[in-house]
């Protein structure tokens, strides 16, 4: 809670919380200084403009005793206290992730078994959300968190009218001239042939550099790469790319007739999850091919996203209506 003029904020029913109010050595000169602050709104002294953009800073550099004296004393300048209690809870947020740091739960500390990816780890949030990735420690603004490559991935049938991506990595490719053509658009203006699409800064791209328009070599594809490095990746033999099995120059005639009135269901009914699905199972055969044994294959491109059968999920009245049942599902 927030009292005004003292302004302390805690909550007692966690006994690992960090409180507000002061637990130090100083607590008596912190006490006369809230003394001295109580009732400045009723002296007329002026309200600090950007206390709140201190008071984040503050947060967000994990500052959290001196976000919390700007709380207290912009409550005690006259703060409206709605908003003052709205950015209590932000900061009792941060304190409380802090002591979930310092005191982990027990079925984090010390397991060996807790599935990490980067500085991620696999969690169950609650029954209605069920598992995601949680970052079990503060971190800076810009760190990386977790970086890979997805597992199936594609560009929407929509957006694939609007913009023309490496089938890679999914990065614009050309210049404004190549896109205006790409949309079917009439001659592009002076210059746009020199305005580039600009890299995404990474690891192995300078952010100076622009990608690249580079065909795909199979023949009757019309997909692109920005460059040499995605181009022999998503065509090399031990590929993870769905492209290498599903490039218009490797499939046979019928496949090639069955891919395109696939993807033309999947523009005209709004069904692009059913694309998705048949790039998954490409994956997925390229892994078999690669000699990945069939359980392993399953659970990285399966059984990891699922908590229970589909038809389960409707059971004891969570089915998102009274006519969504497991019998409905299942018939």
């Amino acid at each position: 809670r927030v009292i005004r003029g003292w302004a302390t904020v805690h909550r007692q029913q966690h006994p690992r919380r960090p409180r507000l109010h002061p637990s130090s050595a100083g607590d008596v000169a912190a006490d006369e200084a809230e003394r001295a602050l109580t009732g400045a709104a009723d002296l007329g002294l002026p309200q600090e403009p950007d206390w709140i953009d201190s008071f984040m800073r503050l947060v967000f550099e994990q500052d959290f005793d001196s976000a919390r004296e700007v709380l207290r004393k912009a409550i005690a300048y006259g703060v409206n206290y709605s908003l003052a209690s709205q950015y209590a809870k932000v900061l009792e947020e941060f304190l409380e992730r802090r002591a979930e740091m310092e005191h982990p739960p027990a079925e984090l500390a010390g397991s060996s078994t807790a599935r990490r990816f980067g500085a991620c780890i696999v969690r169950e949030a609650d029954d209605e959300r069920g598992r995601g990735l949680t970052v079990p420690a503060l971190a800076s603004w810009g760190d990386t968190l977790w970086r890979e490559r997805p597992l199936a991935y594609i560009q929407s049938p929509c957006s694939r009218k609007c913009v023309q991506v490496c089938v890679a990595c999914c990065r614009p490719v050309g210049s404004l001239a190549s896109q205006l053509a790409h949309m079917g658009l009439p001659a592009a203006p002076a210059g746009a042939e020199e305005l580039l699409c600009q890299a995404r800064p990474s690891d192995d791209t300078a952010p100076s550099s622009a990608p690249s328009l580079i065909p795909c070599p199979g023949e009757g594809c019309a997909e692109v790469f920005c460059g040499e490095a995605c181009r022999d990746w998503a065509l090399m033999p031990e590929a993870t790319s769905s492209h290498a099995l599903l490039c218009f120059g490797r499939l046979p005639a019928a496949s090639r007739v069955a891919l395109e009135r696939l993807e033309r269901l999947a523009e005209e009914s709004e069904t692009e999850h059913l694309l998705l699905l048949a790039h998954s199972v490409a994956v997925m055969v390229l892994a078999r091919q690669r000699g990945q044994p069939l359980e392993e294959v399953l659970q990285r491109y399966a059984g990891q996203f699922v908590s229970e059968p589909w038809d389960a999920l409707a059971a004891e009245g969570r089915g998102a209506s009274a006519e969504d049942t497991p019998e409905s599902r299942r018939g």
